[in-house]
């Protein structure tokens, strides 16, 4: 059984790298987004898709705070791939004898995609990965409430086995593993408010190990991530009533 599902992780990894509910015109530019530790030079080509995919004032935010050329490479050719085809939810692959069926599930990244093989009632959720640590969103086209409903979703399906992208795999009382996995969200999100008893700007929350324990390696990334997920929580909370913005700080409504 983990031959097999180990098999069925490493194909649905292929498969992830192409992007899911995408519109954009130019398809040819489409690429899967891909991080190594090996640092290296960030090429013009590269600057040129990223300034395409993310927000140029999202890049030139992170400018200000990271070394993005020392912590970014690509491999060889990437940039030369082509999408020939758009997976769409719901879509059944099949694998003879063996039927992958795509589940839309954006929250982690806008194009994020799990799998359900039926006739073994296993789902690969890749990065809905039921870890302690939780769902992370912490780069900016992220989004909180699309995660929290994509965890509802592929709740809902009550596997018997869920492989994930970095855990597992979990089997048993699988509906708790998700709830728990969504309840770090609104913990994370109550210890936001209790460091609101002052007006805070953002830059406050720098190094206060909401989200992470610790910055074993790559603080300044690590640190980033953080702040990109308080961020998000803030302006969730402030979408909600909770908090508002005055003058760059934030404090509860």
């Amino acid at each position: 059984m983990k031959i097999f599902i180990f098999s069925v992780f490493f194909l649905s990894l292929i498969i992830l790298n192409l992007p899911a509910q995408d519109n954009t015109d130019d398809q040819d530019t489409q690429v899967a987004w891909i991080f190594f530790r090996d640092k290296g030079p960030l090429n013009k080509i590269s600057l040129n898709i990223i300034r395409k995919n993310f927000s140029q004032a999202a890049l030139e935010r992170r400018a200000k705070v990271l070394d993005r050329e020392s912590l970014i490479d690509f491999s060889e050719g990437i940039f030369d791939m082509k999408i020939r085809h758009n997976l769409i939810d719901g879509e059944q692959i099949d694998l003879g004898g063996l039927t992958l069926v795509t589940l839309y599930t954006p929250g982690h990244s806008p194009g994020h995609l799990a799998f359900y093989i039926p006739e073994h009632d296993l789902l690969f959720s890749a990065d809905v990965d039921l870890t302690s640590f939780g769902p992370f969103y912490g780069h900016d086209f992220a989004d909180i409430d699309d995660f929290i409903q994509s965890i509802k979703r592929l709740k809902t399906l009550n596997p018997k086995i869920v492989a994930t992208g970095h855990a597992g795999p979990f089997e048993g009382d699988i509906s708790k593993d998700f709830d728990d996995y969504e309840e770090v969200i609104y913990r994370r999100e109550r210890l936001v408010l209790e460091h609101l008893t002052r007006p805070r700007s953002l830059e406050y929350f720098t190094g206060r190990n909401l989200i992470f324990r610790s910055y074993p390696e790559d603080p300044h990334l690590m640190q980033w991530f953080e702040l990109i997920h308080v961020e998000k929580h803030l302006k969730r909370l402030a979408a909600n009533g909770r908090v508002r913005q005055e003058a760059g700080k934030w404090m509860p409504s």
